[in-house]
């Protein structure tokens, strides 16, 4: 089962501007076990600018010791209930910690975590032991009639 944490942000505003900011009120976050699938998110890419800003502040403090993830914030609860109580000044967020980190081969494009050993395949060498591998062909395409 993935670890993850239930962060709440608060909003508010400087007296100089009316600008809304956001601040974490739970430093760590609180552990969430329930399934995130009774749930409903809104998408990082639809929240305001400032849950995205605290949100990867956050995400860059933890990601010290391992790679967590943003989901989303909740917007209804198991059964469909939308969840209204916070008002307008909370949000209610959801990361997730990454189990491995995933990087693309730089050789290849194929997806493999750090902790696997990379072994390029060569197609032909001169100087294996191994019997040379032929070059592949280049074969035309067949004919299709119009």
């Amino acid at each position: 089962m993935a670890e993850r944490r239930l962060v709440i942000l608060e909003s508010f505003y400087l007296k100089d501007n009316n600008k809304q900011l956001w601040r974490i009120t739970n430093p760590p976050g609180l552990p969430f076990y329930d399934s995130i699938n009774d749930y409903e998110f809104v998408r990082p890419a639809h929240c305001r600018p400032g849950v995205i800003d605290e949100m990867s502040k956050i995400l860059a403090l933890m990601s010290t010791t391992n790679d967590w993830k943003f989901i989303g914030v909740i917007s209804k609860g198991p059964a469909g209930e939308i969840l209204k109580p916070d008002g307008d000044h909370y949000r209610r967020a959801v990361i997730e910690r990454v189990s491995c980190n995933a990087h693309a081969c730089n050789h290849c494009g194929m997806p493999y975590s750090r902790n696997e050993v990379y072994l390029p395949v060569r197609r032909h060498s001169t100087n294996s032991t191994g019997p040379p591998v032929p070059p592949v062909q280049n074969s035309q395409p067949p004919a299709y009639r119009v």
